[in-house]
């Protein structure tokens, strides 16, 4: 169940949650370890999208 959360179609989960993460405890905490798995979150997210959606597509 833990490894489907891993798997690269679910890159908006992981960019949105990443964001609101980040918005919601950099206020309070601004280098804490939380912010800096938040912003993990939303590069993953974002490597995830990226691999998963290729700039070029090869025919």
């Amino acid at each position: 169940m833990l490894s489907d959360l891993f798997d690269l179609r679910h890159w908006r989960v992981w960019i949105l949650g990443g964001c609101i993460l980040a918005i919601v405890l950099t206020p309070n905490e601004p280098f804490s370890m939380l912010t800096a798995a938040a912003l993990l979150c939303v590069l993953y997210g974002t490597g995830a999208w990226l691999s998963h959606h290729p700039r070029r597509h090869s025919h």
